[in-house]
């Protein structure tokens, strides 16, 4: 699990299904909807093909650095 960070709020729509399967799984885990979207963006982040975006566009100085 990632250190305690500042938080941005991130709004985005689902489908209902995978909306209602996302909160039950939160709730199965005793958990926020937000910390598993949260732990799940970190594993989408640690994918070889979005680790070669990242590096291909230098986005890992972004990583944590802006304050907007």
């Amino acid at each position: 699990m990632a250190k305690k960070r500042d938080k941005r709020e991130i709004r985005a729509y689902a489908d209902i299904e995978l909306a209602k399967l996302l909160a039950t799984i939160a709730s199965l885990q005793d958990i926020s909807l937000s910390q598993l979207i949260n732990d799940a963006l970190e594993l989408y982040l640690q994918q070889d093909r979005i680790q070669a975006l990242i590096q291909k566009h230098s986005l890992d100085e972004i990583n944590g650095s802006e304050e907007n």
